[in-house]
């Protein structure tokens, strides 16, 4: 479960994941700022337009922010929601937008992944602009740019946002695997508000995921899980281990991914977890395995349940060895649902190819 990415960078990975289409006579441009596989991951990138520094230094087009699915705009590519700034009416409008939100970003010491996409849905022009009177400024010295950083993650800390107590937690930890691997500039570490953080996000993941929160009952199962690694690992002495606790958090939030009828991993990590059954019950715990992962593959378009499902079939773990089930799975999520499965899918059907001679 990858928590290292900064707010700041979000969006240009769902860039990566939507179509470029060709403009065309009609096309207006829309502004998209981040977004992700499932609403609540657009609603995220929505609600940083409404945190500093963005809040004083965007104004959205007329009718936004909104987040919008991408099966219901022509020319996004499905399976995404977005959050989305405003339309312009040429690219030449929307692109020198951007270019004056990059150039403000990386004035005060940041990036953003803001970017533009000719869309076909008759939509009328809203852009979005700059606060007037927004100078460039020099960024910040490196003991400001740390107070700044530090300050960023408390307020939405006391916000009630988990994540950003344990990130906070983990950077001002001693030992925190954020601090480590930052090459921002950094705080001295303090322990004691460390933990302050980190008893607070854990706190927050316990009442989530008593509400359903599918997001914050995957955080308490990886916190709960004794044989996983956790993250942040700093925040294991707050909660004490148990497999069957950790198995039920995820039980309660795939029950929810699919009522949501979104693409979470929930489903697929409980799906993995039950084909290595154990016990007197093993036979049965493998088999709802499968129809965890046969679900989130095919009825959640999860591409990730797919490759685990296809390893399972490749491999023979809690099912019959069958490498024509496994090229096929291997395939659906290559082909269907994501181009990051490519490389794997050819690398799967160069082996099966060769099994087959």
């Amino acid at each position: 479960m990858s928590r290292a990415m900064h707010p700041w960078l979000r969006g240009a990975v769902a860039s990566t994941l939507l179509l470029a289409g060709t403009a065309s006579a009609g096309d207006v441009f829309l502004i998209i700022w981040g977004g992700g596989t499932t609403r609540a991951q657009g609603g995220q990138s929505a609600r940083e337009l409404g945190s500093p520094p963005w809040s004083e230094l965007l104004r959205p087009g007329e009718g936004y922010p909104r987040v919008e699915e991408s099966r219901q705009v022509a020319g996004l590519k499905p399976g995404f929601h977005v959050a989305t700034l405003g339309a312009c009416a040429t690219e030449q409008e929307a692109r020198a937008f951007l270019k004056a939100v990059h150039e403000v970003a990386q004035a005060r010491g940041g990036s953003s992944g803001v970017y533009t996409r000719a869309i076909q849905d008759g939509r009328s022009v809203a852009c979005p602009r700059l606060t007037e009177g927004i100078p460039a400024t020099p960024a910040a010295p490196e003991a400001e740019a740390a107070a700044a950083e530090v300050a960023r993650l408390r307020t939405r800390c006391d916000a009630g946002d988990f994540e950003n107590c344990l990130f906070l937690g983990d950077l001002l930890h001693p030992e925190g695997e954020r601090r480590r691997n930052s090459k921002r500039p950094l705080p001295g570490p303090d322990e004691g508000k460390a933990m302050e953080a980190l008893k607070k996000g854990v706190q927050l993941v316990e009442e989530g995921c008593a509400r359903s929160e599918v997001k914050a009952c995957l955080e308490l199962s990886s916190l709960l899980d004794p044989t996983g690694k956790p993250w942040p690992a700093t925040a294991r002495a707050l909660v004490r281990p148990d497999a069957a606790r950790a198995e039920a958090m995820l039980r309660r939030g795939c029950k929810t991914a699919m009522t949501d009828r979104e693409s979470h991993d929930e489903c697929r990590l409980l799906g993995v977890q039950l084909l290595e059954g154990t016990g007197d019950d093993a036979k049965a715990r493998q088999k709802e395995g499968v129809e965890l992962l046969t679900r989130a593959c095919r009825g959640q378009r999860n591409p990730d349940a797919c490759v685990s499902l296809a390893e399972a079939y490749e491999f023979g773990t809690g099912v019959p060895q069958n490498d024509k089930k496994a090229r096929e799975l291997y395939e659906t999520a290559c082909y269907e649902h994501s181009e990051a499965f490519r490389s794997a899918c050819d690398k799967a059907g160069v082996k099966f190819d060769t099994r087959e001679e």
